[in-house]
């Protein structure tokens, strides 16, 4: 069983950052950005003790996890410290070492969530003028406008790619910034990026939940929930052929989806839903990206292709939610995992043509438009009421 004080203590033994302020503190001294801090801001930034994390933003969301999951996993939960760092992978990680649990997420992947949230706005914007309804005349430049601004805003992230693979890089700022959102757009945009680091976060936790990180093999109630929720949504087919340690991650972010919709023990909030979807895709999209790893390409590979794990969270939403009515507004979650779905086929399309150039052609915004209503279309009948 981990304890916080060996976890804390033994996070900056391993990363050599200061114990007694925040990590944007240490990080704006290492870019030379320190004096751009308002002096009142400064003072409240540099006397922030680090207690579950080094970070003030992943400290509210491990306390918020910490509250929404069952209480025989709270001890664990509990007595892990959250860290953001520099160095490693454009990724997230969760190990042990005598009574320390630690998490890590890299400073970088959250830069890169930032510029996928940016770009899913821009998609979602574009399909809204699409199905707004427009005349036959602007019809045909409306279309090749929306085509150029996604296209655009694809290949600005895959400019930037090499930059995030680089792990001796340390950014000097966030890449979405580079393109400011509308006001009204900002704060959205940012509590997205909370929600994909909060499934991120959510999904370590299940491999300390779930043992994948001790020598404790049973799992508690953590396996058992999973074990449940895999049969019930019918989840096996999307595992096999997979080898265990592909399987764990698949079972870590089954876990991590239930406790950020906040059902394991309760009926599934739209609210909580629509944030664990957006996490989880987002979050999941991103990093196919960035690594290169739509699918896994050999069975010694220690994750599933992300194609895969996508499959996952749109079947574990559809079990969730496909048997409850619409929100007040309308609303349902499998719309929304229909949005994200075509934002995947445009994603993955710009993959294959940059991979099978001669076989491969690209899909615009029209096509896009057009198979989402056939699946809005398809879905309408299978909403109650």
């Amino acid at each position: 069983m981990p304890n916080l004080k060996n976890s804390r203590g033994k996070f900056f033994e391993v990363h050599k950052m200061p114990r007694d302020r925040t990590f944007w503190h240490y990080f704006l001294e290492q870019v030379g950005r320190l004096d751009e801090i308002p002096p009142e801001q400064l003072q409240k930034v540099s006397q922030w003790k680090p207690e579950r994390s080094n970070c003030p933003e992943l400290t509210a969301t491990l306390e918020d996890l910490i509250e929404n999951i069952p209480p025989e996993w709270k001890e664990i939960a509990s007595n892990i410290f959250v860290g953001r760092v520099f160095d490693g992978e454009v990724n997230a990680s969760a190990w042990t070492n005598m009574k320390a649990g630690i998490i890590e997420i890299n400073l970088q992947y959250t830069f890169i969530l930032s510029a996928y949230v940016a770009a899913f706005d821009q998609y979602v914007e574009s399909l809204r003028l699409i199905l707004k309804g427009i005349g036959l005349d602007s019809a045909e430049q409306l279309v090749s406008d929306l085509d150029n601004r996604l296209t655009s805003t694809w290949s600005q992230l895959d400019d930037s790619r090499s930059e995030w693979m680089d792990a001796r890089l340390l950014a000097g700022g966030n890449p979405a910034l580079l393109h400011l959102a509308p006001p009204d757009r900002v704060q959205p945009r940012e509590d997205v990026v909370v929600a994909c680091e909060e499934f991120i976060i959510a999904h370590e936790l299940a491999h300390h939940l779930l043992g994948h990180t001790t020598s404790r093999k049973d799992g508690g109630k953590a396996k058992v929930t999973v074990d449940e929720v895999v049969d019930a949504a019918d989840l096996h087919r999307h595992m096999e052929t997979l080898n265990g340690s592909q399987v764990k991650e698949l079972r870590a972010d089954i876990l991590a989806f239930m406790i950020m919709a906040n059902v394991v023990d309760y009926p599934a909030p739209f609210g909580r839903l629509y944030r664990a979807i957006l996490g989880s895709t987002i979050s999941l999209l991103a990093l196919a990206h960035v690594t290169d790893t739509w699918v896994a390409t050999g069975n010694d590979e220690s994750h599933p292709g992300i194609i895969r794990r996508y499959n996952v969270i749109e079947a574990l939403t559809e079990w969730l939610s496909v048997n409850k009515p619409r929100g007040e507004v309308g609303d349902h979650p499998l719309g929304l995992i229909s949005q994200l779905g075509g934002l995947y086929s445009i994603a993955i399309n710009r993959w294959l043509c940059q991979s099978y150039p001669d076989r491969v052609g690209r899909i615009g915004v029209l096509d896009t438009a057009d198979a989402l209503l056939t699946a809005l279309e398809t879905i309408e009948g299978r909403i109650p009421g």
